[in-house]
């Protein structure tokens, strides 16, 4: 029997507070985005796993800096949550025993 896909979560916790993640349609130039006052990361529908992924990573990054009371700090903060984000996801595909690891050191 083939495994089911994973999904992704719909609630999460970063720094003690609950952030929901929900696929939404977005303008077309916007895969992604966190909403620090409402505790939301919203995720273009429609995109291939990687490139949903990638997003859903980037989303997390934003939200992390967030939950870390960090501001906004527009353009560098893109630069480098686009570079972390995509060089994470690409190195995770690139790495199953990688990814196998963390999976595996993270369980009780």
């Amino acid at each position: 029997m083939p495994a089911r896909p994973v999904k992704l979560p719909r609630l999460i916790r970063l720094g003690g507070w609950e952030w929901r993640i929900r696929r939404r349609k977005l303008p077309a130039d916007i895969l992604g985005l966190s909403d620090e006052s409402k505790r939301t990361m919203t995720i273009q529908p429609g995109q291939s796993r990687l490139d949903e992924l990638d997003t859903a990573v980037h989303e997390l990054f934003h939200s992390i800096l967030r939950s870390q009371g960090r501001p906004y700090d527009e353009a560098p903060e893109e630069l480098y949550v686009r570079a972390l984000a995509t060089g994470f996801v690409g190195a995770l595909n690139d790495n199953p025993e990688l990814l196998a690891y963390i999976n595996a050191s993270l369980k009780p």
